[in-house]
């Protein structure tokens, strides 16, 4: 990086770096999370954000600048991390499902940050209900990162030990293609602490990039990169500074797998808490009903984001269940569903007549009727079966 795209810290005083990763895809949420690190900041810092960006068009930049509008302790900046990922070859950064190549962003941050000595990195499916200085004032010592255990893995790996088939698949992983003997230490790279000069010092992105000589497609993507290189040089905080919302959600009875006291030690964070981390495939936006889905959508309303983000998901919503019925659910199902206590009346009518007409050619009209209701009553039980 020459001289002039260094990036030098925005204050001079009590200065508190914060680093996001987003794409175009995903700036509302990350709104959403600033917003949150706004109302629980401190009027006796600085907060200094940059958010590592991908094709975020200049109209949304402007939405995100506005939420600091009037806070003269906070700054936000983007940074186009494209280049970076064009002379590190992206093709060979692995992507799956929900995760594209922002989430490998992380990787460069200590080549990007080369004026800092510590940075705070968070996901932007976070909220932050504590001062995020408290957690940037962790000493790490002369570890590379400042993390927090993934329980979410340590049920896979543990319940998948046990012999429980939904977690088999992520246990087999762990063990057979990444030759993981225990579990113990892996982390949760969503909310991290850098120790800037620890990861130059270590050439943290050289070895990040070499690991796919090793593994080519990593479950977990860059999360197992980052803990197979930082391995044995990670300051372990308070796992409330990341509470996994989904444990007490979906993942409630597998808790019982994990040793015990680690299993006593979660059970108080989800009472208390710092940072809640909306990470898995269940969602907040998508799941409203879901225990602590609410603080999300609080925080949401306060922000110009919070429209587009119910227009979006409740259009996702819709589309999923359309995707999900239109093999069954036409108009005939409606009408049916509609007329249901008249379809019922026909179809004794015909079981009757089917049977006891005299003339034959009348029964065989009947019996045929009377399939043909029976059929369709048979879409309407299941219909309302798979809504109940």
């Amino acid at each position: 990086m020459s001289e002039k795209d260094l990036i030098l810290p925005a204050f001079a005083q009590n200065n508190i770096p914060v680093c996001f990763s987003c794409d175009a895809n995903f700036v509302s949420y990350l709104g959403v999370c600033i917003s949150s690190i706004v109302h629980s900041s401190s009027i006796k810092n600085n907060y200094d954000i940059i958010i590592l960006e991908d094709k975020i068009p200049e109209w949304n930049k402007q939405r995100v600048l506005g939420l600091v509008k009037d806070k003269p302790n906070f700054s936000i900046r983007f940074v186009n991390v494209t280049p970076f990922f064009e002379q590190a070859s992206s093709k060979r950064f692995y992507i799956r499902d929900r995760y594209t190549l922002s989430t490998y962003a992380r990787f460069f941050i200590p080549d990007i940050f080369q004026a800092y000595r510590k940075i705070v990195y968070l996901d932007a499916d976070v909220l932050v209900c504590r001062d995020i200085a408290d957690l940037y004032a962790v000493d790490l010592e002369d570890n590379m990162l400042g993390a927090a255990l993934d329980i979410g893995v340590y049920i896979n790996w543990f319940a998948g030990k046990a012999g429980v088939e939904k977690y088999k698949y992520a246990y087999n992983y762990f063990t057979q293609k990444a030759h993981l003997e225990d579990i113990a230490g892996y982390f949760q790279a969503g909310v991290l602490v850098f120790n800037l000069d620890a990861c130059r010092a270590a050439n943290l992105l050289k070895k990040c990039l070499n690991f796919f000589n090793y593994i080519e497609k990593p479950l977990l993507v860059d999360q197992d990169v980052l803990n197979f290189v930082c391995r044995g040089k990670v300051k372990y905080f308070d796992q409330r500074w990341n509470f996994q919302w989904h444990l007490p959600v979906t993942e409630r009875e597998a808790l019982k797998y994990l040793p015990y006291d680690l299993f006593e030690k979660i059970q108080e964070v989800f009472e208390d808490f710092y940072i809640i981390h909306y990470c898995s495939n269940t969602r907040p936006w998508m799941a409203p009903d879901k225990q602590n889905a609410q603080l999300f959508w609080q925080k949401a309303q306060n922000t110009v984001f919070y429209e587009e983000l119910l227009y979006e998901n409740i259009n996702k919503k819709i589309n999923e269940i359309v995707n999900k019925e239109k093999h069954r659910l036409n108009y005939q199902s409606v009408f049916d569903l509609a007329h249901y206590t008249s379809l019922k009346y026909k179809y004794w009518l015909y079981r009757f007549k089917k049977h006891f007409h005299f003339s034959k050619a009348k029964r065989e009209k009947y019996r045929n009727k009377y399939n043909e209701v029976k059929t369709r009553l048979q879409s309407i039980h299941f219909l309302i079966k798979e809504h109940k």
